[in-house]
């Protein structure tokens, strides 16, 4: 419903004007059938390659003497009484150190204080090949429920990989992955006449706080462990901005958005939320 979409367009404007993002009121996106539809378009976003990103990121940890372990589940993260914190994985190393960062998707330290205000969420994606220059480099997100989202990557020669995903579900409340997979392409297809075979697929799992916004500092009750989770499918966002937030605060420095994320913070009732969902 495109009246629909205009309220809910005018919403998001404000919002976004509100915290000083540029956002701007356009009409229609080049998808069959939406050419004519009510958008707001971010403009100026930059994308880039994650591995890329995190090769870079991991190359500036050891210039400056940090150290990476692969192959190391963690076991244990415990507070010491006389203060920091010791780290004990799975191959029997220890780490002891004055403060911790727990950033796993999901919290493997406190298993009540955060996970009552997360949900996990299922969702799913697809790679199609398209032709190049079919559709400009751009993503595209709808507001529909369950919602859906297109994105293109580079491809081979004369062809990019067009993203399609979306549809999620609560965990554990479907098991219809395929169908849910078929109902992608059947949309994706629509929207797109010229997109060519599919390349692969997957799925994966999100976890939603209840006030949508992740929780980033201290964790709650402790002194020297601070956790990243509740990224909603915006982990590159988060990683990005945990590391300049949780530097700040492990050096007794303030921070702007520090009240903004943090796991303490009050947030609505859960039972209320919980029967909404």
């Amino acid at each position: 419903d495109f009246n629909d979409a205009r309220d809910q367009r005018r919403e998001e404007l404000d919002a976004a004007r509100r915290v000083g993002a540029a956002a701007e009121l356009v009409t229609g996106v080049p998808l069959k059938g939406f050419e004519n539809a009510p958008v707001l378009r971010y403009p100026n976003q930059a994308t880039f390659h994650p591995l890329r990103y995190l090769r870079g990121l991991a190359g500036v940890i050891r210039e400056q003497g940090g150290r990476i372990f692969a192959n190391s589940p963690v076991l244990a993260v415990e507070e010491l009484p006389d203060g920091g914190v010791r780290v004990s994985t799975e191959n029997g190393g220890v780490v002891e150190a004055a403060t911790a960062v727990v950033a796993t998707n999901s919290p493997i330290n406190d298993r009540f204080k955060l996970h009552t205000k997360m949900s996990p969420y299922r969702t799913y994606a697809m790679a199609f090949t398209l032709p190049r220059g079919d559709l400009p480099d751009a993503l595209f997100w709808d507001t529909a429920d369950p919602y859906h989202y297109v994105r293109l990557n580079p491809g081979p020669g004369s062809v990019d990989y067009l993203i399609a995903g979306g549809v999620d579900h609560k965990s554990g409340e479907a098991d219809d992955g395929e169908i849910r997979f078929e109902a992608i392409e059947a949309w994706i297809r629509q929207l797109v006449p010229s997109l060519a075979k599919e390349v692969t697929r997957w799925s994966g799992q999100v976890l939603d706080t209840i006030d949508y916004c992740a929780f980033i500092g201290l964790n709650p009750g402790s002194s020297s462990v601070y956790v990243v989770t509740g990224d909603s499918g915006q982990g590159m966002t988060h990683g990005a901005l945990s590391g300049m937030l949780l530097k700040d605060l492990i050096a007794g420095k303030e921070n702007p958005w520090a009240g903004v994320y943090d796991p303490s913070r009050k947030i609505p009732d859960v039972k209320r939320w919980l029967a909404a969902e």
